[in-house]
Order: structure tokens, then C-alpha cells, then sequence
């Protein structure tokens, strides 16, 4: 994996040596953000029901590179938020008093574009990121204290990026309104004894919604 990102690298720097060259911010809508995670099996004597989160922060920025009237290169540099709440099943507990863990990360989206070539135009976007965790904590309840329990999970991972919106190109700005659906490519932990959760074969799926705005700097 680590080659496969020294490549990717490669091309960005190449693209960008090239092409004009956009860089911004964005960020998402934490009200239209979800973070469901799919196969996680309980570490406990006990089946644990567990729940799909959202009102995640996913912000960072992002450097655009057109390299032809249809084509662009984009990557990215974004902090994101994971989630998932459980609870012994049957309890039927308040969210407030559901059991947390939390995972924190940087990920890295590189992106190719497929767009139109008015001002205002469409697009779609497909490409892989690696992600390099933060921190990962445990939380008996939504807001006692945290628990790091790092050292269960991968420090990096891969996942695939798809998605697709619309941009407002103006001589010396760009704006952007982007729908995007990720997962897990590699495994989110290695380890089967993690507290409470076996995440060894989980997948984390993200969907989110952005708006970023750029500036052309040539």
C-alpha cells in the first residue's frame, strides 16, 4: 500500500506541475453526514445491537488540477470523524447512554474528475485515499470520559471514494456542492480481542455531503 500511495503522489505532483492549478477548503453538512459499520461482530458473552451515526466533521482542503475540457485531478486533505454506538441487545437505551467508540483520522482522497466544460457544469469523481488514524477511544456513555484504545486498531487504512455534483467555474474562483460515498478497502483492525467489538472483518461505509470553495492560483 505504501508504494501504491508513493505512485499516486507522483502523479498528483506531475498533474500539478501542469495543469492550472485551484486551491480551497471545504466542508460537510453534519446533518447530512452517515457513518453505518457492517460486519462487527460482539467480543462479549452477549449479542450487542449497534447503530449508524451522523453529525460527523469531515473538513479540510483540497487541490484541484484540470488536465483536459473534461478531466481534473483532485486531492485532498481532510479530517474525519467515525462513529459507532452499541448497546447490549434488547436494552433499549436512550443514544445518551448507548456505549461509543469514536475514531479520528486523517484521509487523503485522490480523485480523477469527470467533468463538463461550461461555467456551470457537473461532475463525477471516483479514486481511492489513504487514511491515517488519529485516535480511537471508548466511551461507556455519549459524553463520559474516553478511553484510548488505539493500539486494536490499523494506523492506516485504504477506501475508495465515489461521488458526483456541481461546480460554478468563474475567471478566478471555483465553487462546489459535492455528494460522496466511501468504504473500507483494507481492514479497519487486525486484532479479534478489541474491547467489547470485534471490528477484524468491519467495513466502515461513509456517505456526506460538501461545499468547497477555490481559489485559481495560475
Amino acid at each position: 500500500m505504501k508504494r501504491y500511495f508513493i505512485t499516486l503522489t507522483l502523479l498528483c505532483l506531475t498533474a500539478i506541475s501542469y495543469g492550472q492549478t485551484i486551491v480551497g477548503v471545504k466542508g460537510n453538512d453534519p446533518f447530512l453526514t452517515f457513518n453505518a459499520f457492517t460486519n462487527v461482530k460482539s467480543n462479549e458473552s452477549y449479542n450487542m445491537e449497534i447503530f449508524a451515526e451522523g453529525l460527523l466533521p469531515n473538513v479540510g482542503v483540497f487541490v484541484n488540477v484540470p488536465f483536459s475540457s473534461h478531466f481534473g485531478f483532485q486531492a485532498e486533505f481532510m479530517y474525519k470523524q467515525e462513529i459507532i454506538s452499541f448497546q447490549k441487545r434488547g436494552e433499549n437505551l436512550d443514544k445518551k447512554d448507548r456505549q461509543f467508540i469514536r475514531f479520528g483520522s486523517i484521509e487523503v482522497p485522490l480523485l480523477l474528475h469527470i467533468q463538463g466544460n461550461n461555467p456551470f457544469r457537473g461532475f463525477g469523481q471516483i479514486g481511492v485515499a489513504p487514511k491515517f488514524l488519529l485516535n480511537a477511544t471508548y466511551s461507556e456513555k455519549q459524553r463520559s470520559d474516553r478511553e484510548n484504545i488505539s493500539r486494536y486498531f490499523n494506523s492506516t487504512q485504504l477506501t475508495f471514494h465515489i461521488g458526483g455534483g456541481v461546480m460554478w467555474n468563474s475567471p478566478k474562483w471555483v465553487f462546489m456542492i459535492d455528494g460522496r460515498f466511501s468504504g473500507s478497502l483494507t481492514a479497519i483492525s487486525n486484532e479479534t480481542h478489541s474491547p467489547f467489538l470485534n471490528f477484524k472483518d468491519a467495513d466502515s461505509v461513509y456517505v456526506t455531503f460538501s461545499v468547497g470553495v477555490g481559489y485559481k492560483i495560475r
